[in-house]
């Protein structure tokens, strides 16, 4: 079972690295920035964009914690 604090501890790795948020429905979220995503005890909220957009996310998604089966990395560096 993935937790808030595992999500907090790949959000403060040093360097920060990509990740991937995998949920039991399928959904995926990338994660390419730590400042897209809020942390909070049953619930991960994460940034969304549209392709070629600004730094502003267009909307939030709502992940609940219990269905966060995986975090996996994404490859690097940060796609501009």
């Amino acid at each position: 079972m993935i937790t808030a604090q595992d999500v907090r501890d790949r959000l403060t790795t040093t360097p920060f690295q990509p990740f991937r948020v995998i949920t039991s429905s399928g959904s995926s979220y990338d994660v390419y920035h730590p400042d897209v995503v809020i942390v909070a005890r049953r619930y991960l909220y994460v940034g969304m964009f549209e392709p070629n957009q600004s730094a502003i996310p267009e909307r939030v998604a709502t992940v609940s914690m219990l269905h966060i089966t995986d975090l996996q990395p994404l490859p690097s560096p940060v796609p501009a």
